[in-house]
């Protein structure tokens, strides 16, 4: 009995022991100043705003963006970032202004986009948003969908 206990004390201690090795030699951890240097990177899903015009849907904007975060400035916000985020996105793609300015050859996408990250960190005057990444952005109009509707009811 004791050469049973004795076998399962010295199994549990090498056990532990390993777990402490791992990690004391497998310790990759960022140092400080390397940490606040980089941010997180939050991805909307594509996402379809229509835009209205005199009371009629006259197509959509879809878009699927990038942000990134200081995530330090972030904590101090008093709600989730990506929530945030999603919701001064589609605020700013569903108002008429967002819309005016995203029309083809009216403005600079880069500015665009820095309004849009203004607007975020104005929110809470905190700058946690740093960038912006634009992965799609498109205007279907309402014609343009039909036409692809009908494309794949005839293939």
């Amino acid at each position: 009995m004791l050469k049973l206990i004795a076998t399962g004390v010295w199994i549990s201690l090498v056990c532990v022991g390993s777990m402490f090795a791992a990690l004391w030699l497998f310790n990759d951890a960022p140092h400080p100043q390397v940490e606040e240097e980089k941010g997180e990177v939050f991805k909307i899903d594509s996402m379809s705003v229509p835009v209205i015009r005199d009371a009629q849907v006259t197509g959509y904007v879809i878009a699927e963006l990038a942000f990134l975060v200081d995530a330090n400035k972030a904590k101090l916000l008093p709600m989730p970032i990506d929530l945030l985020i999603s919701g001064e996105t589609y605020a700013f793609l569903f108002d008429r202004h967002g819309q005016d300015n995203l029309k083809r050859n009216s403005v600079k996408l880069s500015q665009v986009m820095e309004d849009l990250r203004s607007i975020i960190n104005k929110r809470y005057s905190v700058e946690a948003v740093k960038a912006i990444e634009v992965k799609q952005l498109d205007f279907l109009s309402k014609e343009e969908i039909r036409n692809m509707q009908v494309r794949r009811i005839v293939e």
